[in-house]
């Protein structure tokens, strides 16, 4: 019976079955560079680490709910377009979500706002947060339904259950006074952490009501 068939069942009763594949390979590299017992034992838990934690970041991926995977160092730098890099290197530091404050990127159809706040999302789950993804006329929908069923606060909990709940085209699906409402109502809920908001459209309004916002144009 060879080393590896002997460790097989030992390493399957401690949930590490994934650790068989490259075993070998580690086995080899473990002879040939005469690692001591500590060090073999570093470079198997290493593996399986990083296998986790890559699994993890795929399953928050796919329960975000993206359009598409965008990271900030995909971005189009070249488009032509305007923005405040300092806003942008803030907004991506993720210390708003610890200050439980709000990110609203405002520009024309295009540009890349809903691309940005994808990446911001990625960038928070590769931080470790949690993150939702949805079309706010989705959201709305959702609650406008809530409201018959009387489930409105079961409602706004799941949807803020995440730790970053990200709107897409706000700006086209509210007017004025309804975003007014809906911000405030965010705000006052306690279970709100920090949520991003791309809109097609300025709102001077909101911007006003709501100085604590990082505002990316």
């Amino acid at each position: 019976m060879t080393t590896t068939n002997d460790l097989t069942p030992l390493l399957k009763r401690l949930k590490l079955g994934t650790l068989l594949p490259t075993l070998p390979e580690r086995l080899a590299l473990a002879r040939r560079d005469q690692l001591d017992y500590a060090a073999f034992l570093e470079v198997l838990l290493a593996d399986e680490v990083s296998r986790r934690d890559q699994g993890r970041l795929e399953r928050q991926v796919l329960l975000a709910g993206f359009e598409e995977v965008c990271r900030l160092e995909d971005f189009d730098w070249t488009a032509g377009i305007t923005l405040d890099r300092r806003l942008l290197d803030a907004a991506f530091s993720l210390d708003f979500l610890r200050r439980h404050e709000h990110v609203l990127f405002v520009g024309p159809v295009g540009v890349g706002k809903t691309f940005l706040a994808q990446a911001l999302g990625y960038a928070a789950i590769r931080a470790g947060s949690s993150v939702r993804f949805m079309q706010a006329d989705k959201c709305f929908l959702a609650l406008a339904q809530a409201r018959v069923d009387h489930t409105l606060e079961k409602t706004f909990r799941s949807l803020l259950a995440p730790d970053l709940l990200i709107l897409d085209d706000l700006g086209l699906s509210l007017r004025e006074r309804a975003l007014l409402r809906l911000m405030h109502a965010l705000n006052i809920c306690p279970d709100a952490i920090g949520r991003v908001v791309p809109s097609c459209l300025a709102n001077p309004a909101y911007a006003r009501a709501h100085p604590d916002i990082h505002h990316i144009t």
